[in-house]
């Protein structure tokens, strides 16, 4: 299914919901070049029941969305009343819904310059934890923000790291937090560190999208690998022990090619579905759907999309209650 109108849209974030159908956030265009957040709603099979967009006159995005225990839904991102220009000026978003998408209540967070979030997850005690990417405060790098159940902040911390502009976390089973983006770092509940992992091995430079708590308390993660002087990147998969040690890796894609991962979760059978994108020539790349078993080898591979001059993939992926899997992102 796609959705959208004649302007450019994105699909960053899909949860299935509470009745078997679909949330999904991402990013619309306006006819007069301004961009708003977009929730979708479908049922079981991808029609649509109901849609709404939130955001002014300048650039607003929607990166994660979540279903809330009250039914509703819960939406962060970054909001901006400037166009891109040059003055990459926004704070972080949060807005909550009801089952319905009709706005409740919404908070922004940040300082004098840019602030955004990537990911949000509500917590035990009913509050969200979102973490994102800030210049605003010292030191730059991934931002998090833990707050109550009515958006108020309760606490903040930074992490200052290169190349921080995605970062994704998991609730722990301790009650604390797992956070990866250049780096894997651990911190508590409230938001000191615990422990961190550089996450970069010899020469080879990773860069995580998305992390995951796995069955046996540690964590899962991929994104990117760039080895050694290459200028192309690979897919990686990344399992680690509880105190982020490494346990194994594996790369996917075609070494004369780029190719990354956003997404990963573990799946019943204990083995992990990963989507992302995969350049088929300079031009043209598919979203990547890909199966493994419990060690990171690969059970199978799909690809979505096709044509010339097309930029397809895949931003998020759930498996589904029937077994199968989900996956919003993005085609042209």
């Amino acid at each position: 299914m796609t959705f959208g109108g004649d302007e450019n849209d994105e699909g960053f974030s899909v949860q299935q919901t509470i009745d078997g159908g679909y949330i999904f956030t991402g990013n619309t265009y306006t006819l007069d070049n301004q961009e708003q957040i977009y929730l979708i709603k479908t049922d079981e099979n991808g029609e649509l029941e109901w849609e709404q967009t939130y955001g002014g006159t300048g650039i607003d995005q929607g990166f994660s969305v979540q279903q809330t225990s009250d039914g509703g839904y819960v939406i962060t991102g970054i909001k901006s009343d400037l166009s891109w220009s040059g003055n990459d000026f926004g704070d972080g978003w949060l807005i909550k819904t009801d089952e319905n998408g009709e706005l409740e209540w919404e908070q922004t967070y940040g300082g004098d310059i840019i602030d955004r979030f990537h990911y949000v997850k509500q917590t035990d005690d009913g509050g969200y934890i979102m973490t994102g990417w800030t210049s605003s405060f010292s030191p730059s790098g991934v931002y998090v923000i833990k707050t109550d159940e009515n958006g108020d902040s309760l606490w903040m911390t930074t992490h200052g790291t290169i190349y921080s502009d995605s970062s994704s976390l998991d609730q722990t089973d301790d009650g604390g937090y797992i956070i990866t983006g250049t780096g894997l770092f651990k911190i508590d509940e409230n938001g000191e560190l615990e422990w961190e992992q550089t996450q970069i091995y010899g020469e080879e430079f990773v860069f995580g999208n998305s992390v995951q708590q796995t069955s046996d308390g540690g964590y899962i993660i991929t994104g990117f690998k760039i080895p050694g002087e290459s200028q192309s990147y690979d897919l990686c998969l990344i399992k680690t022990d509880v105190n982020g040690e490494e346990e194994w890796s594996q790369t996917f894609g075609d070494i004369y090619n780029n190719d990354w991962g956003y997404s990963v979760q573990q799946t019943t059978d204990g083995g992990y579905i990963m989507t992302g994108g995969t350049y088929v020539n300079s031009s043209n790349s598919d979203v990547i759907l890909i199966k493994t078993d419990g060690l990171g080898q690969e059970q199978w591979s799909q690809t979505f999309g096709g044509g010339n001059f097309t930029l397809d993939w895949g931003h998020s992926v759930q498996q589904t209650t029937d077994g199968g899997y989900i996956i919003t992102g993005q085609t042209n």
